[in-house]
């Protein structure tokens, strides 16, 4: 489907104060830095999943994790909602 594939970015520095915070909270609050690059929680052998992947920058660290719809931890989810708010996939 156009348009979510596109990928969506922020920059906690230029944003809103408080929707930075909120961010930086919920990435301190998940661990990102300490999950798997992969973290999945379909069925072996489902397909046509929605698949997510966040690189998060900070201060000289750099962590990618993918993940698969249904995103289990709420607060992953409520990371890529926030995202997809701030700057929609174009």
């Amino acid at each position: 489907m156009p348009g979510l594939s596109a990928p969506c970015s922020v920059n906690t520095a230029t944003i809103d104060a408080l929707r930075a915070s909120e961010i930086e909270s919920i990435v301190r609050s998940t661990g990102f830095f300490e999950l798997p690059a992969r973290v999945d929680s379909t069925n072996r052998g489902a397909a046509d999943y929605i698949t997510y992947s966040i690189t998060i920058e900070d201060n000289g660290r750099n962590h990618t994790v993918t993940l698969t719809d249904p995103v289990s931890d709420e607060r992953l989810m409520r990371l890529i909602n926030d995202v997809r708010t701030i700057s929609p996939p174009r």
